[in-house]
């Protein structure tokens, strides 16, 4: 096959991940790849997705977008891309890449796919994503929570819908890359005197994840009578904030900026907390669940695929932050519990979300998008 995959820039993240293992996955079965971010060349502190696909032998194309005044600009780089070396078919992460994948492709009569990788609850998201799919082939969803969001908020046709969940390597892989940054993480953690037990927190530092509860939670800690501290691990629109109350809760509340060890950082804490009001499937709980750790989460879009039985231990079903705050300190009271949570967590991941079987999954559907074209264009001919 001959892909176009289409992202709307390369930082280090969830949906960031799921793109390169996908691009590195599809170039390893020999299919030809061609990437094309819209953004900027990640900083050499965050370019670690950047050099694994270049590494993998991907065509990488950056289009250098800084702002939305740069929209037309980026379409006229990608139909000149198109025009130069015509793809098969093209795959979109991310709003702004989706948006502009549904422009440039469909003119050019290229079937496209567009991934939707959180339940966004923007007015003016939805109206325009509403014309995204239409033009669409398919649209890959990353729990079904989301694809109930697209179906109902933003009238997605229910046939093009395909759910796609996020993937992980699992056991040796994990295990692998802890003990690889191992040395490096417990330096940073006795550089920032953090002692085991500890809650971390790992995400954007953005409204969107309701960090301003992880600020409250030292002096909530306190009151229960529990002394963990909590790690936040990110950057952000947020971070001047993070940094003011990490200010006025020295020793309890540490942030620690953006990692490329996090796996490691997770594995030496006592359980994940995030407060998030919206999502789509955290990559960062199927990190915790792959590192054996329970999880303190809000009732948002993919968590119960996730966590699945145990579910309602983990999380606050009325998302009200009085509730998540009771779920924390019950579970950060009660380590032997979080440990049982942790290995079924684990036992769960290494079922159902095995990476290998979601680039399959991705893989089928785009073969099928190719083979569905090719046969529409027979039938075209044989009728001329």
């Amino acid at each position: 096959m001959r892909i176009d995959m289409l992202i709307t820039e390369l930082d280090v993240g969830g949906a960031e991940n799921c793109f390169t293992a996908l691009a590195k996955s599809l170039v390893k079965k020999s299919h030809k790849v061609r990437v094309i971010v819209l953004g900027e060349e990640p900083r050499s502190e965050r370019n670690r997705l950047h050099l694994e696909l270049i590494t993998s032998g991907v065509e990488l194309h950056f289009l250098r977008c800084k702002s939305s005044i740069d929209f037309f600009r980026a379409k006229r780089g990608i139909m000149q891309l198109v025009r130069g070396d015509r793809p098969e078919v093209a795959l979109s992460f991310l709003f702004h890449a989706n948006l502009l994948t549904a422009l440039c492709y469909s003119a050019a009569a290229i079937p496209f796919v567009v991934g939707v990788r959180v339940a966004d609850p923007s007015v003016w998201r939805a109206w325009l994503s509403k014309w995204i799919y239409r033009k669409s082939t398919k649209i890959i969803c990353v729990s079904q929570s989301v694809a109930d969001h697209v179906v109902n908020e933003e009238s997605a046709p229910v046939g093009k819908i395909v759910v796609v969940t996020n993937g992980i390597e699992i056991s040796e892989e994990i295990d692998a890359k802890t003990e690889k940054d191992g040395l490096q993480v417990d330096e940073a953690l006795e550089r920032n005197c953090v002692k085991q037990p500890f809650l971390i927190y790992v995400g954007r530092y953005a409204s969107q994840k309701q960090i301003e509860l992880l600020f409250e939670l030292p002096k909530k800690l306190t009151v229960a009578g529990l002394l963990q501290q909590i790690v936040m691990v990110g950057d952000g629109v947020l971070k001047d904030q993070v940094s003011q109350s990490a200010a006025q809760h020295p020793g309890r509340l540490i942030d620690l900026g953006r990692r490329d060890d996090v796996l490691s950082l997770i594995s030496r804490a006592q359980m994940l907390v995030l407060p998030s009001c919206y999502e789509g499937m955290p990559n960062v709980i199927l990190e915790a669940m792959a590192s054996r750790k329970a999880v303190a989460c809000m009732n948002v879009e993919g968590v119960m695929e996730l966590l699945g039985e145990r579910a309602n231990e983990q999380i606050a079903s009325d998302n009200a932050s009085a509730t998540w705050f009771a779920l924390v300190e019950r579970l950060a009271a009660a380590p032997q519990l979080c440990q049982e949570l942790g290995a079924a967590n684990f036992e769960r991941c290494k079922i159902h979300f095995a990476i290998e079987d979601k680039m399959l999954a991705y893989e089928r559907v785009l073969f099928e998008i190719i083979e569905g074209d090719a046969k529409t264009s027979t039938s075209a001919s044989e009728r001329l």
